[in-house]
């Protein structure tokens, strides 16, 4: 098996699999790594199995089993996925099963088994060769064509850019400082991107130049996301060649680690935000956004501080105070700094910079709300507990609306706001 430890807001993650994991070893990961021999606070179990490994006979009776506890999740034909059939399965599915308490959440997949061991704080994850193949080596136009049944939006356009077409020069200083005032870009080394060379790129970024319209660059897969607020309209811009899913399953492992680790978080009184985050005069500020919202675009217009994260922040309760963590999910850290919580910042884009009060009470449900995604699979009494952390952080620092345009930020400002 190969061993990776990360330590991540003071605690230590073990990762067991038995094929490499290239993800964990890049950066921003690798800031966080710590020695291996360390004692886990939290233990993953990756584990690819073999098509020679499934031979055992169906479950008949354990079925029964399965169905009759609630701890059981089903997608369509979990029970007949063919890792069911694979010894290593079958005997973890025994041992958790066989306890007397219900500690445990079980997800069975045609193409994966996930076994959430709260007591024990470990994740078993099984997979097979097949895991994440969906659309196999499709290409954008042939998904966008099977998954709406040949019925199109006209204002979702796919635009495939050959090489030869990338004839401009690469964008002047002058000319980057233009698209930066002018356009929302996410993250702002799209400005690099060589699709930039091409002249429809450049011409559906006009009405965001002109100012006469609301646009936003957004990097997808290796192309780029044009969205025309104004307009209602995406444009896709991608290479001959790319923007296929890739069908690699560690790949599609590595895609989703962020969901097993935040998995036991609540049971050591903390949760993972969808925001980014900046260490200045010692206190953390937090700014929260969906995608897309401006959470990058602020970190990047830092003038001083440590960078938490551009994307997701672990808060934990400690010692009495809420301590902000810096995480590697995202592409922006100075690597693992932690800073008690200042302040939280509801972004929304204006032509001025503004901060107004904030409703804590909307603050929560709001957050609740957008962290379904992995409360919604906790265990009641873990559920609660997260709300009530949500609840903690959104009552005992201050909260703001804050309106802000594309290039500037009134660092002094949210710095008396922490005050």
């Amino acid at each position: 098996m190969i061993t990776m430890t990360h330590r991540i807001a003071g605690l230590m993650f073990r990762t067991e699999s038995n094929v490499w994991l290239s993800r964990l070893q890049e950066e921003p990961f690798a800031r966080f790594r710590a020695l291996d021999g360390s004692t886990p606070d939290v233990c993953h179990r990756i584990y690819r199995v073999p098509p020679h490994a499934m031979t055992l006979g169906f479950p008949t009776e354990e079925a029964r089993v399965y169905f009759s506890r609630g701890i059981v999740h089903l997608a369509s034909e979990g029970l007949e996925s063919p890792l069911v059939h694979a010894s290593a399965v079958r005997t973890r599915l025994r041992e958790v099963l066989g306890r007397p308490e219900q500690a445990v959440e079980i997800w069975l997949y045609p193409d994966r088994v996930l076994v959430q061991d709260f007591s024990q704080h470990v994740i078993d994850f099984f997979y097979i060769e097949e895991y994440g193949h969906t659309h196999e080596n499709l290409t954008p136009e042939e998904r966008l064509h099977r998954g709406n049944d040949g019925v199109t939006d006209d204002r979702f356009r796919i635009h495939r850019i050959s090489l030869g077409s990338l004839i401009l020069a690469p964008l002047a200083a002058v000319e980057r400082e233009r698209f930066v005032q002018g356009i929302s870009f996410s993250p702002p080394w799209i400005l690099d991107m060589s699709l930039l060379n091409s002249p429809i790129v450049r011409d559906t970024l006009q009405a965001g130049l002109d100012r006469s319209e609301e646009v936003e660059a957004l990097k997808y897969q290796d192309g780029i996301m044009v969205w025309n607020r104004s307009q209602d309209t995406i444009d896709f811009f991608y290479p001959e060649g790319g923007a296929r899913y890739d069908n690699d399953p560690e790949k599609r492992v590595a895609a989703n680690l962020q969901h097993m680790f935040v998995a036991f978080l609540p049971q050591f009184s903390a949760v993972m935000v969808h925001s980014s985050g900046v260490v200045r005069n010692q206190r953390a500020a937090l700014f929260l956004a969906p995608d897309a919202g401006g959470k990058t675009t602020v970190l990047s217009l830092s003038t001083d501080g440590l960078l938490l994260s551009d994307d997701q922040i672990i808060l934990r309760e400690e010692a009495g105070d809420i301590v902000a963590h810096a995480t590697p999910f995202g592409q922006m850290t100075s690597g693992p700094v932690q800073a008690p919580l200042g302040g939280l910042f509801v972004l929304e884009k204006a032509p001025h910079f503004e901060l107004a009060p904030f409703k804590p009470a909307e603050l929560v449900k709001m957050l609740w709300d957008e962290h379904l995604y992995y409360t919604s699979l906790l265990p009641q009494p873990l559920k609660l507990r997260a709300f009530d952390l949500f609840y903690e952080m959104c009552h005992r620092v201050p909260v703001y609306r804050m309106r802000f345009p594309k290039d500037y930020v009134d660092w002094d400002a949210i710095d008396a706001a922490m005050a």
